[in-house]
């Protein structure tokens, strides 16, 4: 439920050579949509995701087999410098979100990346604050901090609806984030590795990682009663538990119809 997430960690490599590795710390969840859209996944005949539509939304067809879309937010995405997300779909015309002040705020667009704690030598942290309240959805947030500095916060409204694509406002995210992800590799799809200045063994450090929750409102656990996801992870626990398995179809699972592009 809404929380605060910190991860203290040193960086790899050098300030005279952050490039490469990256590394990435996110957290996945769920993100239930209820717009009237069905996938805005095709815009003017130009490709906007790879995905192939939505599982669940107000038009998906009653008793079908779904979890519901994903939620992604990246407390940092480090490849050469730090970026900081909010992802989730359905995805509007050209990936664009309202970027403007109250919908969302830069509040230091100066610093990009730690230039300091590198090799082996202090740490610093990067965080995010998440807010959601079914109740008041205009309220949800999501802040990203790198140390003590507030980066920038967007709001529901910077996910509001988009007219091109006929999505409907999104919330943020309201269901529990399930997985907390560290991941330290290279690949040449996100960014080109400089070999001959990567030296190897090459470390992350982490010093910890936390995560807090308001009074009231804790939650321990990714399937509380009011957002239960337990249920459909064991009737798809061969999906859960065994990597090999890279699709939906290969398993024998049917990708849920919608009553406005399939109908019922």
């Amino acid at each position: 439920m809404p929380m605060y997430l910190a991860a203290d960690w040193n960086l790899p490599g050098s300030k005279h050579n952050p490039t490469t590795p990256f590394l990435l710390l996110w957290i996945n969840g769920l993100s239930r949509h209820d717009g009237k859209t069905s996938t805005g996944a095709i815009l003017d005949g130009q490709l906007l995701s790879s995905l192939p539509g939505q599982k669940l939304s107000a038009c998906t067809c009653p008793g079908s087999d779904h979890p519901g879309p994903s939620a992604k937010i990246d407390v940092v995405n480090r490849i050469g410098e730090a970026s900081q997300s909010y992802q989730t779909a359905p995805y509007n015309a050209n990936y664009q979100f309202v970027n403007t002040t109250p919908a969302a705020t830069i509040y230091n667009d100066n610093i990009t990346i730690d230039s300091i704690n590198y090799g082996g030598q202090g740490f610093q942290t990067y965080g995010i604050e998440w807010w959601s309240d079914r109740n008041n959805q205009d309220d949800g947030y999501v802040s990203w901090f790198q140390g003590d500095t507030n980066m920038w916060t967007m709001t529901a409204a910077a996910v509001g609806p988009d007219p091109i694509t006929t999505i409907s406002q999104m919330p943020v995210s309201e269901e529990p984030w399930y997985s907390i992800v560290l991941n330290f590799g290279m690949s040449p799809s996100f960014q080109q590795q400089d070999w001959r200045n990567l030296k190897f063994p090459s470390q992350m450090l982490i010093d910890y990682i936390r995560v807090y929750q308001r009074n009231g409102v804790t939650n321990v656990g990714c399937s509380p009663p009011d957002y239960p996801t337990s249920d459909y992870i064991n009737s798809h626990i061969n999906v859960y538990m065994d990597a090999n398995l890279k699709t939906w179809a290969s398993v024998g699972y049917i990708f849920p119809r919608n009553s406005k592009y399939d109908g019922c």
